[in-house]
């Protein structure tokens, strides 16, 4: 192709490591994940990656420490894979998701001190549960 001349006929892994590592975390797995599939001649289907986003967090209670950070790397993975099978944007889908989080906690933080659902009263399995 044009841009592979243009790159000095780069292999594709020296073109994944083209991709700048600076980026942030989510962005750079788009960019790669993008390269890969468009090198590919079959994409993935949603089931297949739902089904191993299902089996990475079955394996999550029972790994070991070091395996369970494996484990969280591919999960988060295979999100930005399937929110690009999705044709979303990961990056601008957390950062907006994280802006919700943020109005939740002011909505709670206005409850005030004596309700049930406050901010104040709630452990953080009580606010991961309203979210």
């Amino acid at each position: 192709s044009i841009k592979q001349k243009e790159q000095g006929d780069q292999s594709f892994t020296e073109s994944l490591e083209s991709v700048s590592s600076t980026l942030p975390s989510l962005r750079y797995a788009q960019k790669i994940i993008r390269k890969i599939q468009t090198a590919s001649r079959k994409q993935s289907s949603e089931e297949y990656i739902l089904s191993n986003l299902l089996n990475q967090f079955q394996q999550l209670q029972d790994a070991s420490p070091d395996h369970r950070k494996d484990l969280l790397g591919k999960i988060l993975f295979f999100c930005v894979v399937l929110a690009r099978q999705y044709g979303v944007d990961s990056e601008v889908i957390l950062h907006e998701y994280v802006q919700k989080v943020i109005e939740t906690c002011q909505s709670l933080e206005k409850r005030g001190k004596n309700d049930a659902k406050s901010l104040g009263t709630l452990d953080f399995q009580g606010f991961l549960s309203i979210l």
